[in-house]
C-alpha cells in the first residue's frame, strides 16, 4: 500500500513538472519583468519557488498556475506574489562593513567640505535593492550616530525593493535577536528596542523615520524618487542580473547621483570597463567603491 502511495506521489509531481515551453516562458518573464537572469539549469529553483503559490491558490499543477498568473496585468496582487517568490533577499546588518567607514570619512567627509553644501542641505543616500531593511537601518545608525557630534548635519535615506514582503518587513522594523548580533553593542542599545516576551528587536521610531521605503522596480520603472544623491549603495543586487540590465542601472546609477558623488557596490560585483574608461563615467578608488566623474 506504501509503495502504491509514494509512486501515485512521486506521478502527481511529474505532472506538475513544466514543460520546456513553459519554462521558457517563465525564464522570459524573469528577465523582460523582473530583471532576473535565469537558465534552464535552474528549472529546479524555479519550480520549487513558484510551487508555493501553486499549492497557496489550489492549482493542481504548475503548469495550471503559471497559465493563470502571466496574462494579469503588471500590478495584479497574484502577479507581485510571483515576483515575490522568484527573487532572493539575502542581506544582513552591516554586510561588507568597511563601506559604512567609507561612508563617513570618505563621503560625508567631502559632502561637508563642498564648498556648494549649504548649511541646511541634506545628505542623500539611497539604498537601491534594499530586501528586508538591514541595509539602509545600518546607514542610518551611522549617519545618526555622526549627527550627534555634528548637529547641523541633516540627512535622509531613500529604500526601495521589488519584493512586497522584503518591504513589508523593512517597514515594520522587526527582527529576531540573531540577525542583529553583528551589530556593535553600543548601537544597538540606542536603536534597537528590546521585546522582553520575545526574541525579537524592533528598530525604533527616531530612527524609522530617517528612511522612506519604496516598492520599485528599478529595471522596468522610473524612479518615484527624485534624484541627487550623495551616495548610492546597491550591494549584491547586480549579481542577479543580465549585463545588459546592469548596464541600464550603472546608467540609471550616474544620471541620478550628484557630481562627484559615490556609488558603493558589492565586493562580487565589478564596474562595467565602459563605465570606467568613458569620459562621463565613473572613476575607481578601490574596495568596490566608485566616484563620479564628469
Amino acid at each position: 500500500m506504501k509503495g502504491k502511495l509514494d509512486r501515485q506521489m512521486s506521478q502527481n509531481w511529474a505532472d506538475s513538472e513544466l514543460s520546456s515551453k513553459e519554462l521558457q516562458s517563465l525564464i522570459r518573464f524573469c528577465a523582460t519583468q523582473v530583471g532576473l537572469s535565469y537558465t534552464n539549469t535552474k528549472k529546479t529553483l524555479l519550480q520549487t519557488r513558484i510551487r508555493k503559490r501553486q499549492v497557496e491558490l489550489g492549482f493542481d499543477t504548475l503548469s495550471q498556475y503559471l497559465n493563470y498568473v502571466l496574462p494579469l496585468p503588471a500590478k495584479h496582487p497574484e502577479k507581485l506574489n510571483l515576483i515575490d517568490v522568484l527573487t532572493t533577499n539575502t542581506t544582513s546588518f552591516f554586510r561588507e562593513a568597511h563601506h559604512f567607514d567609507v561612508l563617513i570619512e570618505r563621503v560625508v567627509s567631502a559632502f561637508l567640505k563642498n564648498p556648494n553644501t549649504k548649511r541646511h542641505d541634506k545628505f542623500r543616500v539611497w539604498s537601491a535593492g534594499c530586501s528586508i531593511g538591514a541595509e539602509p537601518y545600518s546607514l542610518a545608525m551611522v549617519l545618526k550616530d555622526f549627527k550627534e557630534t555634528h548637529h547641523q548635519f541633516n540627512f535622509e535615506i531613500v529604500a526601495n525593493d521589488i519584493c512586497l514582503r522584503a518591504l513589508e518587513v523593512a517597514k515594520n522594523g522587526v527582527y529576531p535577536h540573531s540577525e542583529v548580533e553583528k551589530i556593535d553593542i553600543h548601537l544597538r542599545k540606542k536603536y534597537l528596542l528590546r521585546n522582553k516576551k520575545s526574541d525579537k528587536v524592533k528598530v525604533c521610531a527616531d530612527l524609522m523615520n530617517t528612511v522612506t521605503f519604496h516598492h520599485y522596480n528599478m529595471l522596468r520603472e522610473p524612479p518615484p524618487f527624485k534624484g541627487d544623491f550623495d551616495a548610492i549603495f546597491c550591494r549584491n543586487v547586480m549579481i542577479y542580473f543580465s549585463e545588459q540590465d546592469n548596464h541600464e542601472l550603472f546608467k540609471l546609477f550616474y544620471s541620478a547621483l550628484k557630481p562627484d558623488s559615490y556609488l558603493l557596490i558589492g565586493h562580487s560585483e565589478t564596474m562595467q570597463s565602459e563605465f570606467i574608461q568613458g569620459h562621463k563615467g565613473f572613476k575607481a578608488l578601490g574596495g568596490s567603491v566608485y566616484q563620479k566623474v564628469k
